[in-house]
């Protein structure tokens, strides 16, 4: 019984460190969170450039959430490429300081809803039969939908706040990532910096 037990043991512990076939096609669905790129608008704002006395700011709440949805083709066992589609979603304060207008008051916040395509590559640096290490990177296009909004309360101070329509270069660089599961299912977990954002959880289907 042990002997049967001992030898249950091994080959299951061999398996498991068995080196992965990948499969061709993966199909993969996540959630992810952090602090996005985006540009520092306030700083060209008219009014503030134009008084330019003792002026400073601070952000709040600047975590926002992002939802993806990626095709990979394993080109072979480590490489697969595909394409990434997602929508980020952010929202920011800007609290001012100013000695005449602003004690640390909320001048302005914005949302912003960005769609994305990107082209993605991901390569594998370990890959075994249920769990493996890998890096992927993607870049592509967005389209962001801002909404800014003036919440300063003086009249004479105007913060070119609004609806605004952009295009900007989407990108996405994780360095460190974990998947673990079976041969079709899969659950990973992304660490890296971008539109997708600092931390990604989700699961794949592999077929």
């Amino acid at each position: 019984m042990t002997v049967a037990a001992f030898f249950c043991a091994q080959t299951t512990h061999a398996q498991f460190f068995k080196a992965r076939k990948a499969p061709k096609n993966e199909l993969c669905l996540d959630f992810g969170l952090g602090i996005f790129p985006h540009d520092n608008h306030f700083d060209s704002c008219p009014t503030k450039s134009s008084i330019n006395n003792g002026w400073s700011y601070s952000n709040k709440d600047l975590f926002g959430q992002s939802y993806n949805l990626t095709y990979l083709y394993n080109l072979n066992n480590r490489l697969g490429i595909g394409v990434q589609a997602g929508l980020e979603q952010f929202y920011e304060e800007r609290t001012l300081h100013n000695e005449y207008y602003f004690n640390d008051a909320v001048a302005e916040d914005s949302e912003r809803n960005l769609y994305y395509v990107m082209p993605t590559a991901r390569f594998y640096i370990v890959s075994l039969n249920h769990f493996a290490i890998y890096a992927r990177v993607a870049g592509g296009v967005g389209f962001s939908r801002i909404r800014e909004k003036d919440l300063n309360p003086h009249d004479d101070l105007d913060f070119n706040c609004g609806k605004k329509n952009d295009m900007c270069f989407a990108y996405q660089i994780s360095p460190f990532c974990l998947e673990a599961g079976g041969e079709h299912i899969r659950v990973f977990s992304e660490l890296g910096f971008g539109h997708q954002g600092f931390y990604t959880i989700g699961i794949k289907l592999a077929y």
